[in-house]
């Protein structure tokens, strides 16, 4: 029907909507609305030179998007992109599911991009004292620390993997996260772990089981 073998058409979307406000969020020192606006309308004019045709095609117009997204990273300085890749990558690895449960269960609670921050610490040190939900705060902080204790505990099967003269399957392993968490970029979120989750849960239970050992001798 549309003449393309793509899964999806959801460049457009991601990139106008999120990928660039994230990065312009931080560059311009703007609230996210405000870069996500800039965005669309920036968006819009670029499509005014494109034939409808090719606009009406959602898969086509994919590839205009994925174009708009190089154009637009010639104004963004290298660290600001390396930046905003490396937060998707903390939000991605360190994200709770209660976030994720909380937007499933419609919880009322201050969004995330709307704590506007100098750095990812001090987004996250707001969300989490300064929300609205005094309770999912707290919740959330608990969920922080316990995700947190699980990472730690995970870099432990490092042992493992060299004890076992194993390290090129751990290099293997690692190397398939960070090409995930590199495709997801600044969108990071705990939803975008379900790929790799099977490798953390993997590194936590060798890493858990290290630790047993250690406390048994």
């Amino acid at each position: 029907m549309y003449d393309s073998y793509s899964l999806s058409a959801s460049k457009a979307p991601n990139i106008v909507g999120w990928y660039i406000p994230i990065i312009d969020q931080k560059f311009s020192n703007i609230s996210f609305k405000e870069a996500a606006k800039k965005s669309k309308e920036r968006w819009q004019i670029y499509k005014s030179n494109i034939e409808d045709k090719d606009m009406d095609n959602l898969f086509t117009q994919d590839k205009y998007a994925f174009d708009f997204f190089i154009k637009s990273f010639e104004k963004f300085p290298l660290y600001e992109i390396t930046y905003t890749w490396t937060y998707g990558a903390l939000k991605t690895i360190f994200t709770p599911g209660l976030v994720e449960l909380s937007y499933w269960m419609k919880i009322k609670k201050t969004n995330f991009s709307s704590k506007q921050s100098k750095s990812i610490f001090q987004q996250i040190e707001k969300y989490i004292f300064k929300n609205e939900n005094k309770t999912y705060g707290i919740l959330l902080f608990i969920s922080l620390l316990t995700i947190f204790l699980v990472r730690i505990i995970s870099l432990l099967s490092l042992k493992f993997f060299l004890n076992k003269k194993n390290i090129s399957i751990f290099i293997f392993l690692s190397l398939m996260i960070m090409v995930n968490l590199f495709l997801i970029g600044p969108l990071g979120s705990a939803r975008y772990r379900v790929f790799i989750d099977p490798i953390l849960i993997l590194f936590f239970s060798i890493g858990f089981e290290q630790l047993l050992k250690y406390y048994k001798k």
